[in-house]
């Protein structure tokens, strides 16, 4: 770029204002929502059952994560810039590819990693977090298998301005996954919380990818044909 144009004033219309806030605010609402959603959960273990629980649950809730963390989500960063420089007609099958490859590549690591949390616990833990983190974290690793399956359908709305597809999955995700754990918790213990978690974090990625095909061109049966199929080896 030519120096002389460095500073040059650029104008700032109204027009440009509206369309900047009408695209971001629902994705920093969401960002918001989310974040509440992965902290708040330790507020309501910690009112159901105490300090000594809810560190156990912390310290499984990041375990579980881990491979959401160090894999997917340097998937998921590149989506949305992809996405935007496609043609309308490329983005369908590029949103179905990329929620396919990245369940391949994410579910046999939470279910193997639920597969062996007590060796896990027992390798980086006291015995006296064991008994109680082991299962939690078996329960945990399975059940978040289910959150990048929305990553790519986040991304293409995000690609397509639809973005308050993304206030709604947000705000549905932060209540269903803080009442599981909440009602779950109180009905059966610490480790029906983790349930309640997963069950929550389940229902909002059916009713997202749901959204999504409404609002945009989207095929909703083929991106869960995509997503759910390697679930299938796993099972064994």
């Amino acid at each position: 770029q030519p120096r002389s144009e460095w500073l040059v004033r650029a104008r700032l219309r109204i027009a440009d204002i509206r369309d900047l806030v009408t695209y971001g605010v629902p994705i920093m609402v969401a960002i918001i929502t989310d974040n509440a959603t992965k902290r708040w959960d330790n507020l309501v273990v910690s009112r159901l059952f105490g300090a000594g629980v809810v560190g156990a649950y912390n310290y499984a809730y990041n375990l579980a994560e881990t491979p959401i963390s160090y894999v997917a989500e340097h998937i998921g960063e590149v989506l949305m810039p992809s996405f935007s420089r496609m043609a309308p007609e490329q983005r369908d099958r590029a949103a179905i590819t990329s929620a396919s490859l990245m369940s391949l590549v994410v579910s046999p690591l939470g279910v193997g990693l639920g597969a062996v949390a007590p060796t896990a616990v027992a390798a980086f833990f006291n015995p006296e977090w064991q008994e109680r983190m082991a299962p939690m974290l078996a329960i945990l690793s399975v059940m978040f298998v289910f959150r990048p399956m929305t990553w790519s359908v986040t991304a293409y709305v995000q690609a397509v301005q639809r973005t308050r597809v993304l206030v709604v999955s947000s705000v549905f995700r932060a209540v269903l996954v803080l009442a599981g754990v909440g009602v779950c918790g109180y009905l059966g213990g610490p480790n029906w919380a983790c349930i309640g978690a997963g069950i929550g974090f389940f229902v909002t990625t059916i009713l997202t990818i749901a959204a999504a095909a409404g609002a945009t061109s989207l095929p909703i049966g083929a991106y869960l044909r995509a997503v759910s199929r390697p679930l299938l080896p796993c099972v064994p």
